[in-house]
């Protein structure tokens, strides 16, 4: 039953809504990268050759795109809601560039808070403020030396047995 519920609780949570494919993702966290994928395979946007894991980035793009905010906590981004829920001055964001869209969609999450488990985003593509938790958004959280990928331990020679 919706008795009780809030207009926020009919409201969509999941902030990828497009099937679009993704060309170009451009992470802000600190520093700026960006990784654009070409015929299935990332590469980083000026260090072409630069070693990516596939893996490990494949997998952020499937939990970013199957995201789903635990609730909509506010439905306009005005200063004050902003300033409330940590999204002034945000240094964390994500740009997606889709193939057949002109507008990006970009994700800008908010600072957590030191003592409090929730952290708060935002799209340019809805008005509306979503609340999820701090340990969801530190995954997608990376640096560049984070998606590098790194060469298989190499074997030591098997020492012969002493006769």
């Amino acid at each position: 039953t919706w008795v009780g519920r809030s207009v926020g609780d009919l409201r969509q949570k999941k902030l990828f809504l497009t099937l679009s494919p993704i060309k170009k993702m451009t992470y802000k966290t600190g520093k700026s990268f960006s990784l654009e994928q070409a015929n299935g395979e990332w590469s980083v946007v000026g260090k072409k050759d630069y070693p990516l894991d596939a893996i490990k980035i494949n997998g952020i793009v499937t939990s970013i795109k199957n995201f789903e905010a635990t609730e909509v906590v506010a439905e306009t981004r005005n200063s004050k809601n902003l300033q409330t829920y940590r999204l002034q001055n945000s240094d964390f964001s994500l740009t997606f560039d889709l193939d057949g869209e002109k507008e990006p969609l970009v994700i800008t999450v908010g600072r957590p808070h030191k003592t409090n488990t929730e952290v708060f985003l935002y799209t340019n593509r809805k008005p509306f403020i979503y609340k999820t938790y701090k340990s969801t958004v530190e995954r997608w959280k990376l640096y560049l030396k984070d998606l590098k990928k790194l060469d298989p331990p190499k074997e030591e020679p098997k020492k012969k047995e002493a006769e």
